[in-house]
């Protein structure tokens, strides 16, 4: 207790040793507390699924085309289940993610994000019910009565947690859904609160070999590999007539443990999050070092006396290290309301689309594994000062009164090294922070090929019963585009099938040209984003009309198919340029259909943000596909938006059963590609800046003591004639060396690293010369000012008070 006051004591006369020290740590502690708390309930949480490790979920990537998640048709897994030998159960679900199913309430539509799943997936999974049961094999029966299960989370969330939720029902597409239980979340499929069975809401679908939407899901049996059942897969595939057909040999199967397959894209981003917070907390290591290491000289004269008279220099030592614990704790400590309050700050930042059931929060679990980290890396930091104190040279400490050596420590070797290495990490997550910030500039300036300004997208909810009818159907987008077409302000308005920005989750299909026949040709050809689309879908967009025309009015249920190609589809097709009159195979279930080629549009970046894909137009009175997405053109994003009252207005009017589900700008709905490198850049630019100060203290810190050790020598060099700006040079000299050799290792590592982000980069490379060169002379800048102050410090010291010192 004597000596646990007699710490305290020594931490209050020295403020701002403590409040640097605590400081330092608790900024490092709190990255690291929330970066850590998103990774544990990302990747590390366990889900609530027996024998977890036994669960793999298989679909195809497809080598002539490059899709990288090609789903089974529900035939095809019919037909391989029964085959393997190396499960002990199969189901499927949605390779799509959640659908966002509605229900109609008053004029508002209430989305669910529906799970669509086989009857055997929950039991499969092992999955416990927190209230009821879960889905079963009997419920995917035809003529089962429709059952849903909620997540946990919503239950708590919209119905708190009322156990009378088992005698509910909802409407859903005009038929009657029974809530028969509530489960944890598992996210399978992706972004699930709710989930149904698939045969009895889409039984058309099921049985049709033409709609690939299936992915497996399989239980090992016991000592069985995931290579063993991939080789398994392989082979019964191979010998499937549903899968053994000319446009399915270039398919491959793959496979992935579910842990992996739910964390999907968001594991890369996550580790690299990880490893910005571990350089940060390197370069915290690094500062608390030096820090301890001054702290450490300025009591070396009380150690030295203390060791001569036999009151032991252990004691002192050890009164020394309570010093540095007490800080590194409190340090630690106080990162995890810096951590809360930092996760406040990240969680609006996440991307959607990772699995954080039931929301992220500091757990137990992280928050232990956080602080023990950063108390880690505090001792990390304060080892290396207590063991130059240990060995120290107490006879020259008692000599010089202690002044000389203590001033010495300012610029220990140890300190140098330790200031270096700050530099060297700054170099490194500065060149990456501007790799990251040049990438999301370069997405954020793509041309996307059409004009979204002004433009509104809305899809309904119907209460109705679905109607395979195709007629009623395609009146029902007449009247309302005709109602929402009248409106002031709106210039055009248009329908599509799909939303924008959805990737593979479009509708990929082969146009083949007419004329083809040779089959390894054939199986060349990329598959093209196909939209079906109301004629006005080119004016309402914005799309660029290149030759020929696009869809009009006149193209109806009995007249010649057409389809309008964008550039890149047309010139594969087509490489002469002659698309236009040219007749292709269109994605119908008769083959002896031919659509003929009207129009080439511009290339887009409607479907994927990224880069241009292949892509067809066709219209909706000749397909089956019916247009659910509506678009709206406005003079300006902001009139769009005022718009949507009357718009919930005219729809209601046109379709008293529909209701506006959701409703966004086009320039809202692009937030949704760029989120995930937004968050990225956003973090590693903080991390960023944060280490860049760390390492300029550092730096001026040094400096400092340099001007203080060398007070004596300076006041020398001035009385025998040496001037001001000699003496600057000589201190600004010592501080740029420490500097050039920080950036060297710095710029070499940082080049180095720049290959692990490639994989978050966009028409950037890894090694841009822009990017280094700007970061070293940053770096070079805010190490000059740093050192700038000390230096002119020592050029303005008098030399007979510098001598008077000593």
């Amino acid at each position: 207790m004597p000596e646990f006051r007699t710490v305290m004591r020594a931490l209050g006369r020295t403020p701002g040793f403590t409040l640097a020290g605590i400081g330092t740590l608790a900024i490092a502690a709190g990255a690291l507390n929330a970066v850590f708390a998103v990774v544990f309930q990302v990747l590390l949480k366990r889900l609530p699924v027996r024998d977890q490790g036994e669960v793999v979920v298989a679909w195809k990537k497809d080598l002539a085309s490059g899709f990288d998640h090609w789903p089974f048709t529900y035939p095809s897994v019919r037909a391989i289940a029964p085959q393997l030998t190396t499960v002990s159960a199969t189901a499927t679900a949605d390779y799509n993610g959640a659908y966002p199913l509605s229900m109609v309430d008053g004029d508002q539509g209430v989305t669910l994000m529906t799970g669509i799943i086989s009857g055997s997936l929950m039991p499969l999974l092992g999955v416990q019910p927190v209230l009821g049961r879960t889905i079963l094999p009997a419920d995917d029966d035809v003529g089962a009565p429709r059952v849903a299960v909620l997540s946990e989370a919503f239950w708590k969330s919209h119905y708190g947690s009322d156990p009378a939720i088992l005698t509910r029902t909802f409407q859903m597409s005009g038929e009657t859904y029974q809530i028969v239980g509530v489960v944890p979340g598992f996210d399978l499929p992706a972004g699930s609160t709710l989930w149904i069975t698939v045969r009895p809401f889409q039984n058309a679908i099921v049985e049709s070999e033409y709609y690939a939407l299936a992915n497996l899901v399989v239980r090992l049996k016991p000592g069985v590999s995931i290579d063993q059942f991939q080789a398994e897969l392989e082979t019964v595939r191979g010998r499937t007539p549903n899968e053994a057909g000319e446009g399915y040999k270039s398919h491959r199967i793959v496979v992935k443990p579910l842990q992996g397959f739910i964390v999907g894209e968001a594991r890369p981003t996550l580790l690299l999050l990880l490893g910005g917070v571990a350089l940060l907390l390197l370069v915290a290591v690094a500062n608390l070092g030096g820090l301890f290491l001054v702290r450490s000289g300025s009591r070396l004269n009380e150690i030295a006396i203390r060791s001569a008279i036999g009151g032991g220099a252990v004691r002192s030592i050890r009164t020394l290290a309570g010093e540095f614990i007490l800080v590194i704790g409190l340090g630690a400590l106080l990162g995890v309301p810096a951590g809360w309050m930092l996760l406040k700050f990240l969680t609006p930042l996440l991307p959607p689309e990772l699995p954080t059931q039931g929301g992220v929060s500091l757990r137990l679990v992280p928050v232990t594994l956080s602080v023990l980290g950063a108390v880690l890396a505090g001792l990390l930091g304060g080892l290396p000062p207590l063991l130059a104190v240990r060995n120290a040279d107490f006879i020259a400490a008692l000599r010089s009164g202690g002044r000389a050596v203590a001033k010495g420590w300012g610029m220990h070797p140890i300190r140098r090294v330790m200031v270096g290495g700050q530099i060297a990490l700054a170099v490194m997550i500065v060149a990456g922070a501007g790799l990251l910030l040049k990438t999301l500039q370069r997405m954020e300036r793509v041309d996307p090929g059409f004009r979204p300004e002004g433009v509104l997208l809305f899809d309904l909810a119907d209460s109705r019963k679905y109607d395979s009818t195709l007629g009623p159907r395609r009146n029902d987008v007449d009247r309302i585009l005709a109602k929402v077409g009248m409106l002031p302000g709106v210039t055009s308005a248009s329908a599509v099938l799909s939303p924008p920005f959805v990737g593979h989750a479009g509708f990929y299909v082969k146009f083949v040209p007419g004329d083809m026949t040779d089959k390894e040709a054939m199986g060349r050809l990329p598959y093209a984003n196909t939209d079906v689309v109301y004629p006005t879908a080119a004016t309402t967009l914005g799309l660029r009309l290149i030759s020929g025309r696009f869809i009009e009015s006149s193209d109806r249920e009995n007249g010649q198919l057409v389809v309008v190609l964008n550039e890149t589809l047309a010139r594969t097709l087509y490489p002469a340029g002659d698309a236009i009159g040219k007749l292709v195979r269109p994605p119908t279930d008769s083959a002896a259909e031919r659509a003929l080629v009207v129009g080439v549009v511009g290339d887009t970046r409607y479907n994927e943000w990224l880069k241009a894909v292949p892509m067809a137009y066709l219209s909706y009175r000749q397909f089956e596909w019916i247009p659910g997405n509506f678009l709206v053109r406005t003079e300006s994003d902001a009139a769009a938006r005022a718009l949507v009252p009357q718009i919930r207005a005219a729809v209601q009017e046109a379709m008293p059963a529909a209701a506006v589900r959701r409703a966004a700008t086009i320039n809202e709905l692009l937030e949704q590609p760029l989120v995930r490198p937004r968050l990225v850049a956003t973090l590693v630019t903080s991390f960023a800046f944060v280490v860049l100060t760390l390492a300029a203290i550092g730096i001026y810190s040094v400096m400092a003591s340099f001007v203080v050790q060398r007070t004596r020598e300076i006041g020398v060099r001035m009385a025998l004639g040496a001037t001001g700006g000699m003496v600057h040079r000589l201190v600004f000299r010592q501080g740029l060396m420490l500097t050039l050799i920080g950036l060297s290792v710095g710029l070499t590592a940082g080049l180095l690293g720049g290959r692990l982000l490639r994989g978050f980069l966009y028409e950037v490379p890894a090694s841009d010369p822009m990017i280094f060169g700007g970061v070293a002379l940053l770096l070079f800048v805010v190490a000059s000012l740093a050192v700038l102050v000390p230096s002119m410090r020592a050029a303005r010291l008098e030399p007979v008070e510098a001598l008077r010192s000593e």
